[in-house]
């Protein structure tokens, strides 16, 4: 209806977002801005329980979300289903004094997220930064439809104190690759082959 805007349910099982232009009233989530025709208007309900002192990355797509609270150890990705944020699989976890997701990335290739709760989309695979006695390294996972599994084994990514300043992830090819920023002068790229299972370990690119 042009006068119902924000999150209204339809059929009495899915919710969906009305936002400009489809609705008119002036408790629209959004307004235009003069000379524009476009404006920022909720995506979704509030995630729930969101924890605080976590950062927060979506994916190219949109429709995918990592919250890595690195003072837990702890990385929880999200799938947007309709309004809602559903988590994906289980927390993925580190030892005590990580800092695991200091720095994180995520790769979605299309199709790549959940469009209804008995569809799992796949693949999706991302990458967390951590420390360990000074030393910066990364470990990389992957969804398998069911739970999130490791790709290949931790990586040390310096032999002294470093500083890991960002972390990407795509594919090149068969395979996936993750670039690694050290001390603001180094960056370093790995490869593993991209298959089903990711079995293959880490190589220096």
């Amino acid at each position: 209806e042009a006068n119902t805007c924000g999150f209204i349910t339809v059929n009495d099982t899915t919710t969906i977002n009305i936002q400009h232009t489809n609705c008119k009233s002036p408790a629209a989530l959004c307004t235009v801005q003069p000379g524009q025709s476009q404006c920022w208007g909720a995506k979704s309900q509030p995630i729930p329980n969101f924890e605080a002192g976590s950062t927060m990355l979506v994916a190219s797509n949109g429709r995918v979300m990592i919250q890595a609270t690195p003072s837990a150890e702890r990385v929880r990705v999200f799938d947007q289903l309709d309004a809602q944020w559903t988590q994906r699989g289980s927390d993925i976890t580190d030892v005590q004094g990580s800092q695991f997701g200091v720095r994180f990335s995520i790769f979605t290739p299309p199709p790549d997220v959940r469009s209804t709760i008995d569809n799992i989309g796949v693949p999706a695979a991302i990458v967390m930064g951590l420390y360990r006695q000074s030393l910066a390294g990364f470990r990389a996972f992957f969804w398998t439809g069911l739970n999130w599994e490791p790709i290949g084994s931790k990586v040390s990514l310096c032999n002294s104190a470093c500083t890991l300043d960002s972390l990407g992830m795509g594919s090149m090819g068969e395979h996936v690759a993750v670039t690694a920023a050290l001390d603001e002068s180094t960056v370093a790229v790995y490869s593993a082959t991209f298959n089903s299972t990711f079995t293959s370990q880490w190589q220096f690119v």
